[in-house]
């Protein structure tokens, strides 16, 4: 193999190669943190933390919303773990976390707490969005 044939190959794995297994390792990455984030998140609500019975109590939401919301958030964890079910996942959390950036809306003074989970919801959809069809 000549100089030029060896050169070509270098800036292909440069330029194609490696940030497309940058790429998956940070998609991946991105998944396993958010997934850690909705496993504590829907853990405290099931367990029923003091913070979570008055924050949806404080909302207008009935009890047993609450440990579906956090029955979702810890299936949607597991969910993001899993190759063929993260896009799903992450699609299904982030219209859970629209609906939660709607309710701090909703709350009088609360507004400023919808941009977390208006945040999630972005960063879950893109999530949702590039996992269709990756190996990661």
């Amino acid at each position: 193999m000549d100089h030029a044939s060896i050169a070509v190959l270098a800036l292909f794995q440069e330029v194609i190669v490696t940030p497309t297994i940058r790429h998956t390792r940070a998609l991946i990455a991105t998944r396993f943190v958010l997934a850690a984030i909705f496993l504590f998140s829907g853990a405290s609500k099931i367990a029923g933390s003091q913070f979570s019975i008055e924050s949806f109590a404080r909302w207008g939401y009935p009890d047993w919303f609450r440990v579906l919301v956090g029955a979702l958030e810890v299936t949607g964890a597991f969910g993001l773990a899993g190759r063929a079910t993260s896009p799903a996942a992450a699609a299904g959390l982030a219209l859970l976390m629209a609906g939660a950036a709607v309710t701090h809306l909703r709350a009088p003074g609360e507004a400023a707490l919808a941009l977390l989970p208006a945040a999630l919801a972005i960063v879950l959809a893109i999530v949702s969005r590039t996992s269709r069809g990756r190996a990661g």
